[in-house]
């Protein structure tokens, strides 16, 4: 299909851009996300980038030409989306949700929202400030919150003063924007 090559081009592009670019792990960029959409006669395509030390706009906008270059190079996707196409390439920015376990690395101490799963399953919401993320191999990656007191729980008790999390239990995470 079409869009398989097209996303695995993109993929291609991230890759190599990221290796010219980075002088280490954590000026690696990695892919958060990608999305392509059909926009009335034209298709919308959005690439969502990220490094552990954070992306700059100068980065954006080189890969965004490197991309675009592949996509008018390649006959098989320029027959299919032309010049007709809108690439929108950008890092996640603040306030929405961490799809990628990298960018937890990025956000150690600042305040998160999470959904998370207990052992037995229960769905269970928590802000706190991101202490400590371990995605070192060998061991389930985690990440230790220290949970914002809001004063006392229903039944009279403080929240722990540390929460330990697997990384597949989270359902959600949402970096807060502090003022």
């Amino acid at each position: 299909m079409v869009e398989d090559r097209l996303i695995s081009g993109i993929e291609a592009c991230v890759a190599s851009f990221s290796q010219e670019v980075s002088t280490g792990k954590e000026s690696e960029i990695f892919l958060v996300d990608l999305a392509v959409k059909a926009a009335g006669r034209s298709v919308k395509i959005e690439v969502l980038v990220d490094s552990e030390q954070g992306i700059v706009i100068s980065q954006c906008a080189a890969l965004s030409r490197r991309i675009r270059d592949m996509i008018e190079s390649d006959d098989e996707l320029q027959e299919v989306y032309g010049e007709v196409f809108e690439l929108m390439v950008s890092s996640p920015g603040l306030g929405g949700p961490i799809r990628h376990v990298r960018q937890y690395i990025r956000h150690t101490g600042r305040l998160l929202s999470v959904q998370y799963r207990d052992d037995a399953g229960s769905v269970h919401d928590v802000t706190g400030r991101l202490i400590e993320v371990d995605l070192a191999e060998g061991h389930e990656p985690f990440l230790v919150l220290e949970p914002v007191r809001s004063g006392r729980k229903k039944n009279g008790s403080l929240p722990p003063s540390r929460l330990k999390m697997m990384l597949d239990r989270i359902d959600k995470a949402v970096v807060q924007v502090e003022f």
